[in-house]
């Protein structure tokens, strides 16, 4: 991985790599920069996740579904919701298509 790092550093910014087994991290790696000449990023740099967060709460809830403690047809209300709408609706963001 180091390798291929290597040889993609002068196309990226900067970034943090880490792997997680068993609730251990087994591999862990920083490079490039924060931003242009402000500093080397290191295991305590914050990240804006911006987009990525969309995926990363996707898969949190198919896992949770898989393994039963979410249900995709349950139903919930929001206060600010007119109509009460279930998580695989939120998931496949059809909670605000309206029925024809």
């Amino acid at each position: 991985m180091n390798k291929k790092l290597e040889l993609q550093k002068d196309a990226l910014q900067g970034g943090a790599i880490a792997i997680l087994y068993k609730d251990e991290i087994i591999y862990k790696t920083m490079f490039g920069n924060q931003r242009v000449k402000s500093g080397v990023i290191t295991d305590k740099t914050l990240f804006l996740l911006a987009s990525v967060s969309k995926s990363v709460l996707a898969t949190a809830i198919a896992l949770m579904v898989d393994h039963g403690s979410l249900d995709f047809d349950e139903k919930f209300k929001l206060p600010y919701l007119k109509n009460i709408i279930s998580l695989l609706k939120t998931h496949n963001r059809l909670s605000i298509l309206r029925k024809y």
